[in-house]
Order: C-alpha cells, then structure tokens, then sequence
C-alpha cells in the first residue's frame, strides 16, 4: 500500500520490497492515482512511460506493474494498493477483483482509523466535563484544563489537598526491580 503526496511516494505497507518512499517522479502509484481506473502494466520494458524508469531499469527491476487507486470517500485518490514483479506478466479476472475489493477495503480502514483519531482527540479535549479525567492510555498522564499533560500526583495535587505516600506494587517489582525480588525471596527463606 502506498501514499502519494505532491513530491514523494511513500510505501506504508509492503512484502517482498525494502524500498520505504521513492520520489514521485519515479513513481508508478503517481500514474495510477491519475484515474479511478487501476493501471495494470504488464511488461515495464515495453511501456513508454516506464521502460527507462530507475525502479525498473534498476533494483527492484519492476516488470509487472498493477495498481488499484485507494480513492476517498470525497473522490480523492490518495495512494494505491499495488502489486509488482520482476518478470512480466498479469491479474487474472478473479485476482482483478481482489485487488478490488482490497483497495476499496483499505479505504475503508483509514477512513476508520481518522474517524478514530478525531473521537480520541475529542475525547481528550474533555477537561473535567460531567466528571470525566482525560488520562492517557499508555503513561497515565493526566490532561489538564489548559490540555497540558502531566503525572497524575502532580494534577491531583493541584486541585486536591490529597498527599501521598508511595510504594512499590508486586508486578512492578517483579518487572523492574528482580535483582532486589530475588535477594529479598533469599532472605525470607532462611
């Protein structure tokens, strides 16, 4: 799967090909977004527009070009979902369809994954509203009205007069400290 923007081509998701991004002017996903229509180039030698192409001329030496347009919802085509080959050659009628319905699918997730990121981003402007604690999902910090993130003590004590003592919780010892777990399991042995 790749992404297209006005300079570069990025390859977001791929097998068999190391290749991250390539110039747009270099790139076959940038013909293929040019119309709804898939481009499928059976033989890059024997294409005009792609027969002295870096990519096929050199590594990855690309021979079967077939990319499907990832197109939006607002009629934008944005990337591809794409496959090559070294050796000539073409989609079948049921491998066409595939690629179809695969493209429309991957789509279908992005489309998804923003809708996502602006619930999140939503969710996460939700200073305090109805007794709700914007909390990240990963490090637990904690949002504050300002949308400045910071430890939880340090937010609670703020808007508390809560004091705190602190320890070390048993997964957590077992996790970060099992030098002293192990020492301390000796010990109480004897």
């Amino acid at each position: 799967m790749s992404l297209v923007d006005a300079d570069k081509q990025w390859f977001k998701s791929r097998c068999g090909f190391e290749t991250q991004e390539t110039s747009r002017d270099v790139s076959f996903c940038a013909y293929a977004i040019a119309s709804p229509e898939p481009l499928i180039i059976e033989d890059a030698l024997l294409d005009e527009r792609f027969k002295s192409n870096p990519l096929v001329v050199e590594e990855p030496k690309i021979r079967l070009y077939a990319g499907f347009p990832l197109q939006t919802p607002n009629d934008q085509r944005i990337g591809t979902l794409c496959v090559i080959d070294r050796k000539p050659g073409h989609l079948s009628d049921k491998q066409h369809q595939i690629m179809e319905a695969l493209s429309r699918q991957v789509v279908s997730f992005l489309e998804l994954r923003k809708r996502s990121i602006r619930l999140l981003d939503a969710l996460t402007h939700m200073h305090n509203m109805e007794g709700i604690l914007t909390t990240c999902s990963y490090c637990k910090e904690v949002r504050d009205t300002n949308g400045e993130w910071q430890h939880l003590e340090k937010y609670l004590s703020k808007i508390t007069d809560i004091r705190f003592s602190h320890g070390i919780c048993d997964s957590c010892m077992e996790e970060h400290f099992p030098d002293v777990l192990e020492v301390w399991n000796d010990k109480n042995l004897i």
